[in-house]
């Protein structure tokens, strides 16, 4: 009976025994696999951070651009007005001409 309860205890043992090592090799391969997450979820952090910067340098230049096309619409509109003021001009001198 005694030797029956050691053999039945010593039985129990290893399965324990087993089960830890089970427990502890899905514990590795969970741990590899959060490693993994967590340096995917780092180099998407550092490409969103990439891509953020991107989008300001962009709205950026698109500023700049605005800008310049503001600046350009101005310049347009004063050579428009210079061109009118010169046909203003050149009319008068026609009608001084017939005139004389």
């Amino acid at each position: 009976k005694v030797k029956e309860n050691e053999k039945e205890a010593k039985v129990k043992q290893e399965i324990i025994s087993n089960l830890e090592e089970n427990v502890r090799e899905r514990e590795e391969k969970i741990n590899k696999k959060v490693k993994v997450q967590e340096n995917e979820a780092k180099s998407n952090q550092r490409i969103i951070s990439i891509l953020e910067e991107k989008v300001k340098d962009q709205k950026k230049e698109n500023k700049d651009k605005q800008e310049t096309i503001s600046n350009l619409e101005e310049m347009v509109i004063e050579q428009l007005e210079f061109i009118n003021d010169l046909k203003e001009k050149i009319g008068e001198r026609d009608e001084v001409i017939k005139a004389n």
